[in-house]
């Protein structure tokens, strides 16, 4: 708290700054001058004393760390927001003849919160390129503050003076996109030839990839995954993807904190979802249980509950039977961070004896009725839009659908015993 309030401190007094752009590689724009020093940390632009390997350039940036503060450091102001929605990572050339393992701290500021990153140096005594993944950062910041050997206070030596060029963003980690999700089990698709390893399963049986074995209701796909889950097994057992391939790298933010997953179950158990950074880090798993056995059903996770802490994955951890089983369970689960389901024929809304095909339609959506008179058929968007209103008064209908954009909306039918609403998808 001490180390945040200090730094708060300085954040909200330095602010006479010249803007620079990025890329910054000390030639041109930035000087000395551009620079901002705190707590025991001085920056200057110095010829390069080290012209070799991946930097042969003429001037760099120099920080030395000399008392103050274990967050001594320096900063420089940007003239435009940062943007990380598409370019993710912060990149940057660094020399220290400072251990192997020393913390360079890259925080960003200028808003109304923050962000920063860690990253542990891997050489010394030669530059090296650094990178920090901002993916899912504010985009109020504007400011760049460097604090080299985070944690330590600096003596003035050469372990304690750090040499650093070439600052600018570049491509990272996205949310996981079209590339990678969903993980539908098809080929070509994800997933199919991804490397699942099966934990806690006692003999641990391989994940299979096989035929749909009930290609009716909201999963009519080819192929899915088949989990065994052994009686000798833990609870917990499970699959998980493989580290820094498959799934990709990403962070969780407002467009992917949803992961639906569809199962087969012939028991009802929780189901788990985890999340993992390459570290092998994880906020723990989401756990929710089916409601249906012998027909696919599909399960919504929302990991927007989680404090995400900035972190980056890069695997997904899946429990299809998370329970003390009795017997071997066998479960089928397909199409993890599809989209939400919707029935892909014929419903039937038992409730009032009514039907609605072809779903989804393209030109005419037909609803019928058995035995109750339909008095009102209301359509809506899924912003709550009343988009048309029909009052057949029979017991079958026929609409026209041609004119509406493709999506999801809801139908509201009226019958004299009640009132059902469901979705429709048009093409």
């Amino acid at each position: 708290m001490k180390i945040s309030v200090t730094l708060l401190f300085y954040a909200m007094s330095l602010f006479s700054l010249t803007g620079q752009t990025l890329p910054i590689n000390f030639e041109t724009a930035v000087t000395t001058s551009d620079f901002v020093d705190f707590d025991g940390g001085t920056a200057t632009v110095v010829a390069n004393p080290f012209v070799e390997g991946i930097n042969t350039s003429a001037t760099v940036g120099s920080i030395v760390r000399d008392g103050g503060a274990v967050f001594a450091g320096s900063k420089i102001a940007l003239s435009d927001n940062l943007d990380f929605s598409a370019l993710t990572k912060i990149s940057m050339k660094v020399y220290t003849t400072a251990p192997v393992g020393t913390v360079v701290k890259f925080k960003l500021e200028g808003g109304a919160a923050t962000a920063e990153k860690d990253v542990l140096t891997t050489t010394s005594g030669e530059w090296e390129t650094l990178e920090w993944i901002f993916l899912g950062a504010p985009n109020d910041l504007n400011e760049l503050v460097f604090m080299f050997d985070f944690g330590n206070i600096g003596d003035g030596t050469t372990n304690s003076t750090f040499y650093f060029d070439d600052v600018e963003q570049v491509s990272g980690p996205l949310p996981p996109t079209g590339e990678t999700i969903p993980v539908d089990f098809e080929d070509p698709g994800n997933g199919a030839f991804w490397t699942w390893t099966v934990f806690e399963n006692d003999s641990n049986p391989a994940l299979e990839i096989i035929d749909n074995p009930d290609p009716s209701g909201i999963n009519t796909s080819a192929t899915v995954a088949k989990f065994t889950a052994l009686q000798t097994g833990q609870p917990f057992a499970g699959c998980e993807s493989l580290h820094g391939s498959d799934i990709g790298e990403f962070t969780i933010d407002s467009d992917n904190a949803i992961i639906r997953i569809m199962v087969w179950k012939s028991v009802i158990s929780d189901v788990g979802i985890k999340l993992v950074t390459s570290s092998g880090w994880s906020t723990g798993e989401l756990k929710v249980a089916n409601t249906k056995t012998n027909e696919w059903e599909q399960l919504t996770f929302d990991f927007s509950t989680i404090d995400h802490e900035n972190m980056t994955y890069d695997q997904i951890v899946i429990f299809p039977d998370f329970d003390n089983r009795t017997s071997d369970n066998v479960i089928y689960f397909d199409n993890v961070y599809g989209d939400e389901a919707i029935p892909t024929s014929i419903i039937d809304l038992n409730a009032i004896d009514l039907k609605l095909f072809p779903n989804p339609a393209k030109d005419r959506l037909t609803f019928t009725s058995e035995e109750q008179t339909m008095e009102t058929i209301a359509i809506y968007d899924l912003l709550g839009n009343r988009i048309a209103v029909h009052y057949p008064n029979s017991r079958n209908l026929t609409i026209e659908v041609a004119d509406l954009a493709s999506g999801i909306y809801i139908a509201t039918i009226a019958t004299p015993t009640g009132t059902q609403s469901v979705k429709l998808m048009i093409l």
